[in-house]
């Protein structure tokens, strides 16, 4: 049972359901006024920019060689702001020198547990360099099924697409269905923990080529837990393998522990060095065996563990794993490398096609500061106006790290966008403290967008004045929901108590948008009448989702030159969506201009607490399909879930769908909902979205409108389930 510890201890807690808001305010560069959240409808930005250092052509400082020295400047700096201090840069990003000064400085910080090295002998998962092999084409067209921030970076779901089978992740179990012309055929089934295993949390499954990757985490071992199987052509799945990786809990209620890229598994996971007096620190794996003991081997190489640079609560191991999956098929395990970044414990991370981005923020409940016993720094180090946060940038070809010092912290992956013109925009507020478990849920303080320039992310960290960093006003709400679209930057909040006060900030951030606005007010504000709990692109637009006293509400934004217009709403009364995640979101373009929205969906309003998160309300009721077109919305109709179809599972693992369980899926020309167990298959009769089937794929049976159900199970039932119970 949950209880509401100390914020200090919420990285102990398995998943409770519980969520801590941010109560201190903190500001960027220090300007910090005493606004408060929910004054009026918006609140102007504060002055980010007063007393800004020096700046060079990319509007850095450049950092001391080493501490304590004078700065001299560069022909670059001459001229600008001379006569201002300057803080003081920390050390450079740098490996440990050796396995000896790594181990010091780790035992500094508590016990260690000593691991066996791994070696590339073993048949284990080797912390060694993956081969270069060709990569597999990402799933694109209508072969994608999941709604993706970056494409060609897939995210870790419960439900992806091998060749014509459906593999879905549910409750511990996968199941694997045949996506006939026909009809739809259940074809296998398999548990991914080993019989009478128990506390694992089986989160999201990624497909490459034959090879399926399950990314869980047990508390039972105290690790996350990666389980390999294979899929035949035929839909037939059999387990590889599995291994665990010990860690803290990956999870996110915003954001995915893995990507894939290719044959390339992407793994973040974190590890707290002060997470117990009595557990083992560093960064292990071990395999199928279920010992607990010294069977664990070590993953921390010296030459890819960097030094902290920073300050502040919980010294961790960020470590991003980079996995080749294709060597499964020929050495019957992955390969992988692990860099691993020593920094305090509040982190958002985002994945684009090139660059892992860690964005850590010390002392994320307090004024920032760079001075603890972990970097050396002058007297200077705690001037108001200091950066307070370092954003790391790990090149996915294996080169070395950079980084940046920086202030503030995001909401969320979606507050990331790599540029092609060779910056890194994000949006940064105040008083948030990072994506893990529910932070991203309560944000506060004031708001800014950054533009950094990657080439300037190298081991000497510089300092990115606060003059690359643009003011923009507060939302009212403390849930705020942002994402990049195209060139343009929307964000703003859903306020449960209050809805339909908040509203809707767009911004051109680069560009022939931002171009087209000269001497205007950077950023545009849409008064939708509604909350925003979802914003995603509808092709070369966007759309902000929420809802009003009584509806949910779909509000198109149509981006012309600098301008955003808001396009006619459409509103379903008594109704709201049923799931936060972005997975649960679909939208098939048809046209320039057309296509179809898929949404999951609840009927009737309830608590704010459900209709927030899908799983704590238990499940969605359906999934709503829209017709956009001539720049308007129109409902095709609803494919509902079975109301009769509720049994006992005998679930064994992952029994909370913290994910979520509902998804609309589009495949080469057809449309599905995913309902739990359920998968219903309609089809679009002019306007309107008629049921052709439903297939219950845990008791294998197979229902077509009108005609009952025609196919017995399929499998041999499951201990404790009735299979003909929802007939």
């Amino acid at each position: 049972m949950c209880r509401s510890l100390m914020k200090s201890f919420l990285y102990r807690l398995p998943r409770c359901k519980w969520l801590l808001a941010t109560t201190t305010t903190m500001c960027l560069a220090g300007s910090c006024g005493n606004k408060t959240q929910g004054e009026g409808k918006s609140q102007e930005p504060s002055n980010l920019e007063k007393s800004p250092p020096a700046l060079d052509h990319h509007g850095l400082t450049s950092p001391n060689q080493e501490h304590g020295e004078k700065e001299v400047p560069s022909k670059a700096d001459s001229g600008n702001d001379d006569n201002e201090k300057r803080a003081s840069a920390p050390r450079r990003l740098l490996p440990f020198d050796s396995r000896r000064a790594m181990l010091d400085f780790f035992e500094s910080k508590g016990p260690v547990m000593r691991f066996r090295r791994a070696s590339q002998e073993s048949s284990e998962m080797a912390a060694s360099k993956a081969p270069s092999l060709p990569p597999l084409p990402s799933p694109s067209g209508d072969d994608a099924i999941t709604n993706v921030q970056v494409q060609g970076v897939d995210e870790g779901g419960i439900v992806k697409i091998h060749g014509e089978h459906l593999v879905v992740l549910r409750r511990g179990r996968l199941f694997t269905i045949h996506l006939k012309p026909e009809g739809n055929k259940p074809v296998d089934r398999i548990d991914v923990p080993l019989p009478g295993e128990r506390g694992g949390w089986y989160d999201e499954l990624l497909v490459a080529g034959d090879v399926i990757v399950v990314i869980g985490y047990s508390y039972a071992v105290g690790a996350t837990e990666i389980t390999l199987f294979s899929i035949d052509s035929k839909g037939y799945l059999t387990r590889k393998g599995r291994f665990f990786v010990r860690s803290n809990d990956y999870y996110s209620s915003r954001n995915y522990a893995s990507r894939l890229i290719g044959t390339t598994l992407i793994l973040y996971v974190p590890l707290t060095l002060r997470w117990a007096a009595n557990m083992p620190i560093l960064p292990a794996i071990r395999g199928e065996g279920r010992g607990i003991g010294d069977d664990w081997r070590e993953i921390v190489v010296a030459e890819r563990t960097y030094k902290p640079i920073q300050s502040g609560w919980q010294t961790t191991l960020h470590t991003v794993f980079r996995c080749d999956l294709a060597s499964v098929a020929f050495e019957g395990s992955p390969r992988c490398e692990a860099d691993v970044i020593v920094a305090p414990w509040s982190r958002t991370f985002y994945v684009s096609r090139n660059a892992v981005y860690l964005w850590v923020r010390g002392r994320p409940h307090f004024q920032a500061s760079l001075e603890n016993d972990d970097v050396e720094n002058d007297e200077s180090s705690t001037v108001r106006g200091k950066p307070d946060a370092v954003v790391y940038r790990l090149p996915l070809d294996g080169s070395a790290p950079g980084a940046l010092q920086v202030y503030g912290q995001p909401i969320d992956a979606l507050s990331f966008d790599e540029a092609q013109d060779g910056y890194l925009d994000v949006l940064v507020q105040s008083g948030q403290g990072g994506d893990a478990m529910w932070e991203s849920e309560s944000a506060s303080g004031d708001f800014a967008i950054a533009r950094l320039p990657i080439k300037a992310m190298n081991p000497s960290v510089p300092l990115v004045s606060v003059r690359r960093y643009t003011p923009l006003p507060r939302p009212s709400g403390w849930n705020v929901r942002n994402r990049f679209v195209g060139d343009w930057l929307l964000y703003g909040s859903a306020n449960s108590s209050h809805p339909g006060r908040d509203q809707l900030y767009v911004l051109p951030v680069r560009g022939q948008a931002l171009e087209a606005r000269p001497g205007k007010r950077r950023w545009i504000e849409l008064d939708l009448g509604h909350s925003v709990e979802r914003i995603e692109a509808l092709g070369n637009d966007a759309l902000a989702i929420g809802r009003d006293a009584n509806s949910l509400v779909f509000s198109p934004i149509r981006f012309d030159g600098g301008e955003a217009k808001l396009l006619k709403p459409w509103r379903r009364p008594q109704s709201a969506q049923s799931e936060s995640r972005t997975h649960a979101f679909f939208f098939r373009q048809d046209g320039p201009y057309e296509g179809i929205v898929g949404l999951p969906m609840r009927s009737s309003l309830g608590s704010a607490q459900a209709f927030r998160h899908g799983f704590r309300g238990g499940g969605s009721a359906g999934v709503l399909f829209l017709r956009f077109r001539e720049d308007a919305f129109s409902e095709l109709g609803v494919l509902w879930a079975n109301p009769h179809a509720s049994l006992n599972d005998n679930c064994l693992a992952s029994c909370v769908d913290w994910y979520g369980n509902a998804r609309p899926i589009f495949w080469r020309g057809r449309v599905f909902a995913l309902l739990g167990y359920e998968l219903i298959e309609g089809k679009i009769e002019g306007e309107r979205m008629v049921e052709v089937e439903r297939t219950n794929f845990l008791q294998g049976t197979i229902s077509r409108e009108g005609e009952g159900v025609k196919e017995k199970p399929r499998f041999a039932p499951i201990d404790g389930v009735d299979p003909t119970i929802g007939e």
